[in-house]
């Protein structure tokens, strides 16, 4: 699935996302990051909830992570996101999120390179 809720900028190079709480964040809703990426957050004091799926469906919480305005982070998404038996890699690649702090948003762009 989309790893933002709306596309930005697509071209050859690179495909940019916003992804904002307030369009909907759901620790069922899983997608998978198939591309290196860099994202930076907008806004302070937001926190995000990290999940991985579990066997029968679910969510299990893997950890929780507090970010401030103009955080920066780059990944490196190895093998398109999947191991050797083609596994995906989580929580790394194949994750879900919602807001650990409901009363602020959480925002960033990410920046994903093809």
């Amino acid at each position: 699935t989309a790893p933002g809720q709306r596309l930005m900028l697509e071209n050859a190079l690179v495909r940019m996302w916003d992804f904002r709480a307030s369009l909907g964040m759901d620790r069922l809703a899983f997608h998978q990051h198939v591309f290196d990426n860099a994202w930076v957050v907008l806004g302070d004091g937001a926190a995000l909830n990290v999940y991985t799926p579990v066997a029968g469906g679910g969510a299990k919480l893997e950890k929780t992570v507090h970010f401030h305005d103009g955080f920066v982070s780059w990944t490196v998404v190895r093998n398109g996101g999947f191991d050797a038996d083609g596994e995906p890699l989580a929580p790394t690649c194949l994750h879900s999120v919602d807001s650990a702090v409901p009363s602020v948003e959480f925002r960033e762009y990410l920046i994903e390179l093809k």
